[in-house]
């Protein structure tokens, strides 16, 4: 768009020459000739000129399309065609076709600018927010996705408060089995608490898990797995039993201090470390 503003610039500054030019020759003061033809041209860059204005006007173009400058090039088409009417009226041949073009052009240009002042400038809708760069549509945009982010995460976390609730509620039912001799249920004497999230989970146990050697902590790990997958079954709508398959990656807790972790290559298998 600045190669139409460039153009504006020179057929503008081209017309206002010529036609200074003409006036000052009218009133007795000629600097240098201006013949009918040259007169009549720059009649026409003013036309041109104030179309290309309009242009670059509705296109939204910064710079040059102002009110102010559509106001002076609009002033200056009209006054190019008295000039150019007053030059030649006295041949009665081209007295009517004058008449009528340049009628027809005023009227047309009246209109024209009249509807550029009331058509309101794209580009005004769209002014950069100076706090951060971005345009009002932009920062309403912006405003939406941070809702709909905001929307997922409360879903995301009232759904993880939900699994744990029933993870709690199954590990406890699991404790009081254990309690009554039920060996399959043994594991969840060394779990303290289980913190799922949808990234990963924090098992907290208790001094025996500890002393415990690394076969039976990846057995009582295991256990901790399904009592996860069933949690996530009971609200997940979107579970798959491949979900267990793949495992959740646990870490595993005693006090303050992390004591081991699945394996990112596979969440079933398990790396303790040394006291």
């Amino acid at each position: 768009m600045w190669i139409y503003l460039t153009v504006e610039i020179l057929v503008l500054v081209i017309s206002i020459l010529i036609l200074g030019l003409k006036l000052l020759d009218a009133i007795g003061i000629q600097i240098l000739p201006i013949s009918n033809k040259a007169t009549k041209i720059s009649a026409y860059l003013a036309i041109i000129s104030f179309i290309l204005i309009l242009i670059t006007s509705f296109s939204g173009t910064k710079g040059f399309h102002s009110f102010k400058f559509l106001l002076i090039n609009f002033i200056i088409l009209i006054i190019s065609g008295f000039v150019l009417y007053m030059q030649l009226a006295s041949e009665e041949k081209s007295r009517k076709k004058i008449t009528l073009t340049f009628g027809s052009i005023a009227a047309l240009s009246i209109t024209i600018f009249v509807v550029a002042i009331l058509t309101p400038n794209p580009s005004a809708k769209s002014k950069p927010n100076p706090d951060n760069g971005l345009t009002d549509e932009e920062v309403a945009e912006q405003n939406k996705e941070d809702e709909k982010a905001a929307a997922k995460k409360d879903k995301q976390e009232k759904q993880e408060k939900s699994i744990n609730s029933d993870i709690t509620d199954l590990l406890n039912d699991d404790k009081k089995d254990a309690s009554n001799g039920d060996t399959n249920y043994q594991y969840a004497n060394y779990i303290q608490k289980i913190e799922y999230t949808n990234d990963s989970t924090k098992v907290y146990v208790n001094t025996d898990f500890v002393n415990l050697d690394d076969n039976t902590k990846n057995q009582v790990a295991e256990k901790v797995q399904g009592v996860i997958g069933a949690g996530v079954a009971m609200e997940k709508t979107d579970y798959k039993p491949a979900d267990d398959h793949a495992g959740y990656s646990l870490y595993f807790w005693y006090g303050q201090r992390g004591i081991g972790h699945s394996k990112l290559s596979d969440s079933h298998q398990y790396k303790w470390y040394s006291n």
